[in-house]
């Protein structure tokens, strides 16, 4: 089977349509964990610890999500990237152009992984339920 576009959402009837909907949702998840060669270097020295590629999104990936946020109704405006480390650590990406975007808090990362693992119709109502409990009413 073709590794899906991973950041596409797909219907519930369509996931129904599908002869190994299982085989497509472990499709779409490798996809969206393959390997880094991100790490978080240390000026102590020591083994470079590699970053996770569930916390990492492309710019692309991360303009199509807010996008996907506004149209569901949600008040987000921008991406964001978390400042640099402080300290003794520093990020080397390397040739991975993915880093931790974040839409209002919320890691783009995981936001697909929602899409990916999950009907639209679901990833939706959970993105929704989410925003309403961590967000005061009216906001």
């Amino acid at each position: 089977m073709q590794a899906p576009d991973p950041a596409e959402p797909f219907s519930a009837e369509f996931l129904r349509s599908l002869q190994d909907p299982a085989g497509f949702l472990r499709a779409r998840l490798d996809a969206l964990n393959r390997p880094t060669p991100a790490v978080v270097r240390s000026a102590a020295g020591g083994l470079p610890q590699t970053l996770n590629p569930a916390f990492l999104s492309t710019r692309e990936q991360a303009q199509a999500m807010l996008a996907r946020l506004q149209r569901l109704g949600l008040p987000v405006e921008s991406i964001t990237e978390p400042p640099p480390l402080q300290g003794p650590f520093t990020v080397d990406y390397g040739d991975d152009p993915r880093r931790p975007f974040e839409i209002a808090g919320m890691n783009v990362g995981g936001l697909l992984r929602l899409y990916a693992a999950n009907p639209k119709e679901v990833a939706d109502q959970m993105i929704l339920d989410h925003w309403r409990l961590l967000r005061p009413a009216g906001s």
